[in-house]
C-alpha cells in the first residue's frame, strides 16, 4: 500500500492575536482524498487555527509544511502556489466585479490559460456557468458561497480550507454545496478542511473529526462515531 505524502502538516503550532494565545499546541496532518470536520464550541480557535495556517496570523510556536515544505515564518502569499485554497467566513466576494471577473481573481497564481480552471468550476457549480456575467453583489447568498468556493478551486487546490460555509445560506444550497464537496474529493482527490456548526452538513462531507476546545485538538474520531454519540455532542458543542 503507498502512503500518500501529506498536503498539510502542522506540529506545534500555537498562535493567536498580539501576546494573547487563542490556539494552543495543534498538530495536524491531513493528505489528499481526506475531509477533515474541525468542530468545537465558539471560541475554541477554529478560525484563529485556520488564519495562522493561511499566514493571515503569525505563528508563535510550531510550524506549518505544505507539500513538504515549511511555510511556518512566511507570508499569506505562499499558500495558494503551494496547492492551498481558502474559503474565508463571509464569502467575501468583490460585489462591483462580474462573477466571472471574481473568478478569474482566483487564478491569479494559475501559470498559462486559466480555460481549464474555468471548466473545472463549471462542471462542478453549473449556476455559475449561467450567471457568469452578473454582478456579484446582485446574488444571493447561498450563490455567493458557491461563487466563493468556485474561486478558491480555480486555482486547482490540492487542499481546500473552508470556514463555516453553510452560514446564512438556504437549506437547498447547502445539500448542494454538500454533493459538490463531497463529488471534488472522491473524483478529484482534493483534501477537505471543513470549519462547520452544521452535523448534518460535515456528515454528507468529512471523513473524521478533529474536535478543538481551548485552542487544542482534544478528540480524532470518525465523523460517524461522533454523530452517533449524544454524549461527545454535549461535552464538546453543547448540542
Amino acid at each position: 500500500m503507498v502512503t500518500q505524502k501529506p498536503v498539510l502538516d502542522i506540529r506545534g503550532l500555537s498562535g493567536g492575536y498580539g501576546k494573547l494565545r487563542v490556539v494552543d499546541g495543534v498538530d495536524m496532518t491531513i493528505s489528499e482524498n481526506e475531509a477533515i470536520g474541525l468542530i468545537g464550541r465558539n471560541g475554541s480557535g477554529k478560525t484563529t487555527l485556520l488564519k495562522i495556517i493561511m499566514g493571515l496570523l503569525p505563528a508563535q510556536t510550531g510550524s506549518i509544511s505544505i507539500a513538504g515544505e515549511d511555510l511556518s515564518r512566511k507570508g499569506a502569499w505562499t499558500r495558494c502556489p503551494r496547492g492551498i485554497g481558502y474559503v474565508p467566513q463571509g464569502r467575501l466576494v468583490f460585489p462591483r466585479l462580474s462573477v466571472e471577473d471574481n473568478l478569474a481573481l482566483g487564478a491569479t497564481s494559475v501559470k498559462g490559460k486559466i480555460s481549464d480552471s474555468y471548466e473545472s468550476v463549471y462542471e462542478l457549480f453549473p449556476v455559475l456557468h449561467a450567471i457568469r456575467t452578473r454582478r456579484a453583489g446582485a446574488l444571493s447568498g447561498g450563490q455567493q458561497q458557491i461563487l466563493a468556493i468556485g474561486r478558491a478551486l480555480m486555482s486547482k487546490p490540492k487542499l481546500l480550507i473552508l470556514d463555516e460555509p453553510t452560514e446564512g445560506i438556504q437549506p437547498s444550497i447547502i445539500i448542494e454545496i454538500a454533493e459538490s464537496l463531497k463529488r471534488l474529493s472522491r473524483e478529484s482527490g482534493v483534501a477537505l478542511l471543513v470549519v462547520e456548526q452544521r452535523l448534518d452538513f460535515l456528515n454528507r462531507v468529512a471523513d473524521h473529526a478533529h474536535i478543538m476546545d481551548r485552542g487544542s485538538i482534544v478528540e480524532r474520531l470518525p465523523f460517524d462515531e461522533l454523530s452517533r454519540s449524544p454524549e461527545l455532542q454535549q461535552k464538546y458543542l453543547g448540542v
